[in-house]
Protein backbone atom coordinates (compact mmCIF):
# COMPACT_ATOMS: atom_id res chain seq x y z
CA UNK A 1 0.00 0.00 0.00
CA UNK A 2 2.83 2.40 0.83
CA UNK A 3 5.08 3.16 -2.13
CA UNK A 4 8.83 3.53 -2.05
CA UNK A 5 10.53 6.43 -3.77
CA UNK A 6 12.10 3.94 -6.20
CA UNK A 7 8.67 2.52 -7.11
CA UNK A 8 7.21 5.98 -7.68
CA UNK A 9 10.22 7.01 -9.78
CA UNK A 10 10.04 3.89 -11.95
CA UNK A 11 6.31 4.27 -12.60
CA UNK A 12 6.66 7.99 -13.37
CA UNK A 13 9.49 7.38 -15.81
CA UNK A 14 7.56 4.60 -17.56
CA UNK A 15 4.52 6.84 -18.03
CA UNK A 16 6.72 9.70 -19.18
CA UNK A 17 8.30 7.52 -21.88
CA UNK A 18 4.91 6.26 -23.06
CA UNK A 19 3.40 9.74 -23.26
CA UNK A 20 6.43 11.11 -25.08
CA UNK A 21 6.40 8.38 -27.72
CA UNK A 22 2.61 8.51 -28.23
CA UNK A 23 2.23 12.29 -28.16
CA UNK A 24 1.39 12.41 -31.90
CA UNK A 25 -1.64 10.24 -31.08
CA UNK A 26 -3.09 11.98 -28.02
CA UNK A 27 -2.11 15.62 -28.60
CA UNK A 28 -4.06 16.40 -31.84
CA UNK A 29 -7.69 17.35 -31.21
CA UNK A 30 -10.02 15.84 -33.84
CA UNK A 31 -12.78 18.34 -33.14
CA UNK A 32 -10.45 21.02 -34.56
CA UNK A 33 -9.08 18.83 -37.34
CA UNK A 34 -11.08 15.65 -38.05
CA UNK A 35 -8.14 14.20 -40.01
CA UNK A 36 -5.08 14.53 -37.73
CA UNK A 37 -1.76 13.21 -39.08
CA UNK A 38 -2.11 9.88 -37.28
CA UNK A 39 -5.05 8.97 -39.55
CA UNK A 40 -2.50 8.59 -42.37
CA UNK A 41 0.26 6.91 -40.37
CA UNK A 42 -2.12 4.51 -38.58
CA UNK A 43 -4.65 3.60 -41.26
CA UNK A 44 -5.71 0.28 -39.78
CA UNK A 45 -6.44 1.93 -36.42
CA UNK A 46 -8.31 4.74 -38.20
CA UNK A 47 -10.42 2.24 -40.12
CA UNK A 48 -11.26 0.42 -36.87
CA UNK A 49 -12.43 3.62 -35.18
CA UNK A 50 -14.39 4.88 -38.20
CA UNK A 51 -16.26 1.57 -38.48
CA UNK A 52 -17.54 1.54 -34.88
CA UNK A 53 -21.31 1.34 -34.53
CA UNK A 54 -23.18 3.94 -32.50
CA UNK A 55 -23.85 1.61 -29.55
CA UNK A 56 -20.20 0.52 -29.38
CA UNK A 57 -19.06 4.12 -29.66
CA UNK A 58 -21.23 5.19 -26.73
CA UNK A 59 -20.08 2.22 -24.66
CA UNK A 60 -16.39 2.92 -25.25
CA UNK A 61 -16.84 6.63 -24.54
CA UNK A 62 -18.36 5.72 -21.18
CA UNK A 63 -15.82 3.01 -20.30
CA UNK A 64 -12.18 4.01 -20.83
CA UNK A 65 -10.96 0.66 -19.49
CA UNK A 66 -12.87 -1.19 -22.20
CA UNK A 67 -11.65 1.40 -24.72
CA UNK A 68 -8.01 0.81 -23.86
CA UNK A 69 -8.46 -2.94 -24.24
CA UNK A 70 -10.20 -2.41 -27.59
CA UNK A 71 -7.15 -0.42 -28.74
CA UNK A 72 -4.66 -2.96 -27.39
CA UNK A 73 -3.91 -4.46 -30.84
CA UNK A 74 -2.31 -1.11 -31.72
CA UNK A 75 -1.33 0.09 -28.23
CA UNK A 76 -0.58 -3.07 -26.24
CA UNK A 77 0.97 -1.33 -23.22
CA UNK A 78 -1.89 1.13 -22.69
CA UNK A 79 -4.18 -0.96 -20.42
CA UNK A 80 -1.40 -1.70 -17.94
CA UNK A 81 -0.11 1.87 -18.04
CA UNK A 82 -3.52 3.19 -16.96
CA UNK A 83 -4.07 0.65 -14.18
CA UNK A 84 -3.53 1.18 -10.47
CA UNK A 85 -4.36 -1.20 -7.64
CA UNK A 86 -7.49 -0.26 -5.77
CA UNK A 87 -8.68 -0.89 -2.24
CA UNK A 88 -10.96 -3.96 -2.09
CA UNK A 89 -14.50 -2.70 -2.59
CA UNK A 90 -16.57 -2.51 0.55
CA UNK A 91 -20.11 -1.39 1.15
CA UNK A 92 -21.11 1.27 3.66
CA UNK A 93 -20.50 0.35 7.28
CA UNK A 94 -23.96 -0.23 8.81
CA UNK A 95 -22.61 0.91 12.18
CA UNK A 96 -22.18 4.40 10.74
CA UNK A 97 -25.29 6.25 9.52
CA UNK A 98 -25.16 7.68 6.01
CA UNK A 99 -24.27 11.38 5.89
CA UNK A 100 -27.31 13.59 5.72
CA UNK A 101 -28.26 16.87 4.01
CA UNK A 102 -26.20 16.18 0.91
CA UNK A 103 -26.75 14.69 -2.56
CA UNK A 104 -26.72 10.89 -2.65
CA UNK A 105 -23.71 10.62 -4.97
CA UNK A 106 -21.72 13.02 -2.80
CA UNK A 107 -22.65 11.00 0.28
CA UNK A 108 -21.48 7.79 -1.41
CA UNK A 109 -18.18 9.41 -2.44
CA UNK A 110 -17.59 10.62 1.12
CA UNK A 111 -18.38 7.17 2.52
CA UNK A 112 -15.84 5.58 0.15
CA UNK A 113 -13.30 8.24 1.09
CA UNK A 114 -13.82 7.57 4.81
CA UNK A 115 -13.52 3.80 4.32
CA UNK A 116 -10.19 4.36 2.57
CA UNK A 117 -8.98 6.50 5.49
CA UNK A 118 -9.90 3.71 7.88
CA UNK A 119 -7.83 1.22 5.90
CA UNK A 120 -4.84 3.56 5.87
CA UNK A 121 -5.13 4.12 9.62
CA UNK A 122 -7.92 6.41 10.78
CA UNK A 123 -6.90 9.96 11.69
CA UNK A 124 -7.29 11.20 15.24
CA UNK A 125 -7.28 14.62 16.83
CA UNK A 126 -7.81 17.52 14.43
CA UNK A 127 -8.21 17.98 10.68
CA UNK A 128 -8.48 20.65 8.02
CA UNK A 129 -11.21 20.26 5.39
CA UNK A 130 -9.59 21.99 2.41
CA UNK A 131 -12.06 24.05 0.31
CA UNK A 132 -14.89 22.71 2.41
CA UNK A 133 -17.93 24.11 0.62
CA UNK A 134 -20.90 23.47 2.89
CA UNK A 135 -18.77 21.20 5.05
CA UNK A 136 -20.23 17.84 4.03
CA UNK A 137 -16.84 16.15 4.47
CA UNK A 138 -16.23 18.12 7.68
CA UNK A 139 -19.37 16.72 9.28
CA UNK A 140 -18.55 13.19 8.16
CA UNK A 141 -15.00 13.44 9.58
CA UNK A 142 -16.28 14.74 12.88
CA UNK A 143 -18.98 12.06 13.16
CA UNK A 144 -16.91 9.07 11.97
CA UNK A 145 -13.56 9.77 13.65
CA UNK A 146 -14.43 12.25 16.38
CA UNK A 147 -12.18 14.86 14.81
CA UNK A 148 -12.15 18.55 15.54
CA UNK A 149 -12.38 20.09 12.07
CA UNK A 150 -11.25 23.43 10.68
CA UNK A 151 -13.29 23.99 7.49
CA UNK A 152 -11.61 26.37 5.05
CA UNK A 153 -13.89 27.99 2.48
CA UNK A 154 -13.84 31.14 0.35
CA UNK A 155 -17.55 31.62 -0.45
CA UNK A 156 -19.41 33.38 2.40
CA UNK A 157 -22.75 31.90 1.30
CA UNK A 158 -21.35 28.37 1.55
CA UNK A 159 -19.87 29.20 4.94
CA UNK A 160 -23.25 30.39 6.22
CA UNK A 161 -24.95 27.24 4.96
CA UNK A 162 -22.17 25.06 6.35
CA UNK A 163 -22.31 26.63 9.80
CA UNK A 164 -26.03 25.95 9.93
CA UNK A 165 -25.54 22.28 8.96
CA UNK A 166 -22.62 21.85 11.39
CA UNK A 167 -24.41 23.23 14.44
CA UNK A 168 -23.47 21.34 17.60
CA UNK A 169 -20.44 19.65 16.04
CA UNK A 170 -16.74 20.44 16.68
CA UNK A 171 -16.40 22.24 13.35
CA UNK A 172 -15.14 25.79 12.86
CA UNK A 173 -15.50 27.50 9.49
CA UNK A 174 -12.78 29.92 8.41
CA UNK A 175 -13.02 32.29 5.45
CA UNK A 176 -9.91 31.58 3.41
CA UNK A 177 -8.77 32.01 -0.18
CA UNK A 178 -6.12 29.31 -0.26
CA UNK A 179 -4.72 30.54 -3.59
CA UNK A 180 -4.17 34.08 -2.39
CA UNK A 181 -3.08 33.60 1.22
CA UNK A 182 -0.75 30.80 2.38
CA UNK A 183 -2.41 28.58 4.97
CA UNK A 184 -0.45 27.12 7.88
CA UNK A 185 -1.43 23.76 9.33
CA UNK A 186 -1.41 23.44 13.09
CA UNK A 187 0.62 20.81 14.92
CA UNK A 188 -0.72 17.31 14.26
CA UNK A 189 -3.54 18.60 12.04
CA UNK A 190 -4.49 16.26 9.20
CA UNK A 191 -5.22 17.77 5.79
CA UNK A 192 -8.25 16.31 4.00
CA UNK A 193 -9.33 17.37 0.51
CA UNK A 194 -12.00 15.54 -1.46
CA UNK A 195 -11.98 16.79 -5.07
CA UNK A 196 -9.92 19.93 -4.74
CA UNK A 197 -9.48 21.24 -8.27
CA UNK A 198 -6.15 21.93 -9.96
CA UNK A 199 -4.31 24.75 -8.28
CA UNK A 200 -6.33 24.18 -5.10
CA UNK A 201 -4.89 20.73 -4.52
CA UNK A 202 -1.40 22.00 -5.37
CA UNK A 203 -1.85 24.63 -2.66
CA UNK A 204 -2.94 21.87 -0.27
CA UNK A 205 0.25 19.93 -1.02
CA UNK A 206 2.39 22.99 -0.35
CA UNK A 207 0.64 23.50 2.99
CA UNK A 208 0.95 19.85 3.97
CA UNK A 209 4.65 19.69 3.11
CA UNK A 210 5.30 22.21 5.86
CA UNK A 211 2.89 20.74 8.39
CA UNK A 212 4.18 19.37 11.70
CA UNK A 213 3.13 15.75 12.07
CA UNK A 214 -0.21 15.56 10.32
CA UNK A 215 -1.40 13.20 7.59
CA UNK A 216 -2.53 13.98 4.06
CA UNK A 217 -5.65 12.53 2.44
CA UNK A 218 -6.11 14.16 -0.96
CA UNK A 219 -8.37 13.29 -3.91
CA UNK A 220 -7.34 15.65 -6.74
CA UNK A 221 -9.68 16.80 -9.48
CA UNK A 222 -10.02 19.02 -12.59
CA UNK A 223 -6.32 19.54 -13.21
CA UNK A 224 -6.75 22.55 -15.53
CA UNK A 225 -8.68 24.73 -13.06
CA UNK A 226 -7.45 27.49 -10.75
CA UNK A 227 -4.08 27.87 -12.40
CA UNK A 228 -2.16 31.02 -13.37
CA UNK A 229 -2.82 32.63 -16.74
CA UNK A 230 -1.84 30.17 -19.44
CA UNK A 231 -2.80 27.12 -17.41
CA UNK A 232 0.57 25.40 -17.63
CA UNK A 233 1.25 22.53 -15.25
CA UNK A 234 4.81 22.10 -14.03
CA UNK A 235 6.34 18.95 -12.59
CA UNK A 236 7.74 19.34 -9.07
CA UNK A 237 9.66 16.10 -8.54
CA UNK A 238 13.41 16.29 -9.10
CA UNK A 239 13.92 12.54 -9.56
CA UNK A 240 12.51 12.52 -13.09
CA UNK A 241 12.53 14.72 -16.20
CA UNK A 242 11.04 18.20 -16.00
CA UNK A 243 7.61 18.26 -17.66
CA UNK A 244 5.14 20.93 -18.70
CA UNK A 245 1.55 20.19 -19.72
CA UNK A 246 -0.76 22.73 -21.35
CA UNK A 247 -4.43 23.28 -20.59
CA UNK A 248 -5.54 20.88 -23.35
CA UNK A 249 -3.55 18.02 -21.81
CA UNK A 250 -4.83 18.90 -18.32
CA UNK A 251 -8.43 18.85 -19.50
CA UNK A 252 -7.86 15.51 -21.21
CA UNK A 253 -6.63 14.10 -17.88
CA UNK A 254 -10.13 14.71 -16.45
CA UNK A 255 -12.25 14.17 -19.57
CA UNK A 256 -14.00 11.04 -18.27
CA UNK A 257 -17.80 11.48 -18.43
CA UNK A 258 -18.75 8.31 -16.57
CA UNK A 259 -21.02 10.07 -14.07
CA UNK A 260 -22.55 12.68 -16.38
CA UNK A 261 -26.38 12.35 -16.50
CA UNK A 262 -27.92 11.19 -19.76
CA UNK A 263 -29.36 14.65 -20.39
CA UNK A 264 -25.94 16.26 -20.03
CA UNK A 265 -24.38 13.75 -22.42
CA UNK A 266 -27.15 14.36 -24.96
CA UNK A 267 -26.67 18.12 -24.80
CA UNK A 268 -22.91 17.77 -25.21
CA UNK A 269 -23.46 15.58 -28.27
CA UNK A 270 -25.80 18.19 -29.73
CA UNK A 271 -23.31 20.94 -28.97
CA UNK A 272 -20.59 19.00 -30.78
CA UNK A 273 -22.83 18.82 -33.86
CA UNK A 274 -23.47 22.57 -33.65
CA UNK A 275 -19.78 23.40 -33.29
CA UNK A 276 -18.86 21.18 -36.23
CA UNK A 277 -21.69 22.65 -38.29
CA UNK A 278 -20.56 26.19 -37.54
CA UNK A 279 -16.95 25.32 -38.34
CA UNK A 280 -17.94 23.97 -41.76
CA UNK A 281 -20.13 27.02 -42.32
CA UNK A 282 -17.46 29.57 -41.37
CA UNK A 283 -14.81 27.89 -43.50
CA UNK A 284 -17.03 28.10 -46.58
CA UNK A 285 -18.68 31.45 -45.89
CA UNK A 286 -15.63 33.39 -44.74
CA UNK A 287 -12.99 31.51 -46.76
CA UNK A 288 -11.06 30.42 -43.69
CA UNK A 289 -8.98 27.25 -43.57
CA UNK A 290 -8.67 26.85 -39.83
CA UNK A 291 -10.84 25.97 -36.87
CA UNK A 292 -12.56 28.96 -35.27
CA UNK A 293 -13.04 28.31 -31.53
CA UNK A 294 -16.38 29.32 -30.07
CA UNK A 295 -17.09 30.40 -26.48
CA UNK A 296 -19.10 28.30 -24.06
CA UNK A 297 -22.78 28.54 -24.90
CA UNK A 298 -25.73 28.42 -22.47
CA UNK A 299 -28.12 25.53 -22.76
CA UNK A 300 -30.83 27.83 -24.11
CA UNK A 301 -28.71 28.68 -27.16
CA UNK A 302 -27.77 25.04 -27.78
CA UNK A 303 -31.43 24.02 -27.58
CA UNK A 304 -32.52 26.69 -30.13
CA UNK A 305 -30.55 25.23 -32.99
CA UNK A 306 -28.04 26.26 -35.61
CA UNK A 307 -29.26 29.79 -36.33
CA UNK A 308 -29.07 30.85 -32.68
CA UNK A 309 -25.69 29.17 -32.20
CA UNK A 310 -24.26 30.73 -35.37
CA UNK A 311 -25.51 34.18 -34.35
CA UNK A 312 -23.81 33.95 -30.96
CA UNK A 313 -20.57 32.55 -32.38
CA UNK A 314 -20.42 35.14 -35.19
CA UNK A 315 -21.07 38.00 -32.77
CA UNK A 316 -18.28 36.75 -30.52
CA UNK A 317 -15.82 36.93 -33.43
CA UNK A 318 -17.24 40.13 -34.98
CA UNK A 319 -18.46 38.37 -38.10
CA UNK A 320 -21.52 39.36 -40.11
CA UNK A 321 -23.84 36.50 -40.98
CA UNK A 322 -25.62 36.31 -44.35
CA UNK A 323 -29.30 37.15 -44.36
CA UNK A 324 -30.31 33.54 -44.99
CA UNK A 325 -28.85 30.49 -43.25
CA UNK A 326 -29.59 26.99 -44.47
CA UNK A 327 -29.64 25.53 -40.99
CA UNK A 328 -30.78 22.07 -42.08
CA UNK A 329 -27.89 21.77 -44.52
CA UNK A 330 -25.27 22.75 -41.96
CA UNK A 331 -26.75 20.59 -39.21
CA UNK A 332 -26.70 17.56 -41.51
CA UNK A 333 -23.08 18.25 -42.44
CA UNK A 334 -22.22 18.91 -38.80
CA UNK A 335 -23.80 15.65 -37.67
CA UNK A 336 -21.80 13.68 -40.25
CA UNK A 337 -18.53 15.27 -39.20
CA UNK A 338 -19.35 15.04 -35.49
CA UNK A 339 -19.86 11.28 -35.86
CA UNK A 340 -16.37 10.97 -37.33
CA UNK A 341 -14.89 13.29 -34.71
CA UNK A 342 -16.37 11.29 -31.82
CA UNK A 343 -14.89 8.06 -33.14
CA UNK A 344 -11.46 9.52 -33.71
CA UNK A 345 -11.51 11.34 -30.39
CA UNK A 346 -11.66 7.93 -28.68
CA UNK A 347 -7.91 7.68 -29.22
CA UNK A 348 -7.35 10.79 -27.10
CA UNK A 349 -9.77 9.62 -24.40
CA UNK A 350 -7.83 6.38 -24.04
CA UNK A 351 -4.83 8.37 -22.77
CA UNK A 352 -6.71 10.45 -20.20
CA UNK A 353 -6.02 8.19 -17.22
CA UNK A 354 -2.34 7.87 -18.21
CA UNK A 355 -1.99 11.65 -18.16
CA UNK A 356 -3.82 11.82 -14.83
CA UNK A 357 -1.51 9.23 -13.28
CA UNK A 358 1.52 11.07 -14.64
CA UNK A 359 0.34 14.28 -12.96
CA UNK A 360 -0.54 12.76 -9.59
CA UNK A 361 2.54 10.51 -9.49
CA UNK A 362 4.72 13.58 -9.88
CA UNK A 363 3.18 15.08 -6.75
CA UNK A 364 3.48 11.74 -4.92
CA UNK A 365 7.17 11.51 -5.85
CA UNK A 366 7.69 15.12 -4.75
CA UNK A 367 6.37 14.19 -1.31
CA UNK A 368 8.55 11.07 -1.19
CA UNK A 369 11.60 13.19 -2.02
CA UNK A 370 10.89 15.16 1.16
CA UNK A 371 10.90 11.99 3.24
CA UNK A 372 7.16 11.30 3.52
CA UNK A 373 5.72 7.82 3.24
CA UNK A 374 3.31 7.94 0.30
CA UNK A 375 0.34 5.90 -0.87
CA UNK A 376 -1.55 6.32 -4.15
CA UNK A 377 -4.59 4.19 -4.89
CA UNK A 378 -8.18 4.49 -6.16
CA UNK A 379 -10.57 4.87 -3.24
CA UNK A 380 -13.75 3.91 -5.12
CA UNK A 381 -15.00 2.54 -8.41
CA UNK A 382 -14.90 4.98 -11.33
CA UNK A 383 -18.68 4.64 -11.73
CA UNK A 384 -19.03 6.59 -8.48
CA UNK A 385 -16.49 9.19 -9.58
CA UNK A 386 -13.81 8.99 -12.28
CA UNK A 387 -11.62 11.24 -10.11
CA UNK A 388 -11.07 8.41 -7.67
CA UNK A 389 -7.35 8.67 -6.87
CA UNK A 390 -6.42 9.03 -3.20
CA UNK A 391 -2.97 10.46 -2.50
CA UNK A 392 -2.00 10.00 1.13
CA UNK A 393 1.20 10.83 2.96
CA UNK A 394 2.58 10.78 6.48
CA UNK A 395 5.86 10.60 8.33
CA UNK A 396 7.52 7.17 7.77
CA UNK A 397 7.17 6.12 11.41
CA UNK A 398 3.39 6.64 11.16
CA UNK A 399 3.16 4.39 8.10
CA UNK A 400 4.84 1.40 9.75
Amino acid sequence: MWCSKAELTARSEALHRLLRVTKPLWEPRPFENPAPPWTESHRELTAFLDALGDDTLSRLEADPNALRHALAPWLPTLPAAASLDAFPSRGPDPSHPAPTAMPARKAAQIEAFLCALERLGPPAGAAVDWCAGKGHLSRALAERFGLTVRALEKDPHLITAGERLAAGRPITFEAADVLETPIAAKFGEHLCALHACGGLHDAALQTFSGSPGGQLFLAPCCYALHRPLGGQWQSWAKSGPAVQLDAHALRLAAADLATAPAGVRARRARELVLRQAFDLFQRESFKRDRYLPCPSMPAAIIDRGFEAFAAEAAAHHGLALPAELDGDRWMAAGAERAARVRRRNLLRLAFGRVLELRIVLDRALWLAEQGFAVSLTPFCDRALTPRNLLLSARAPRQAA
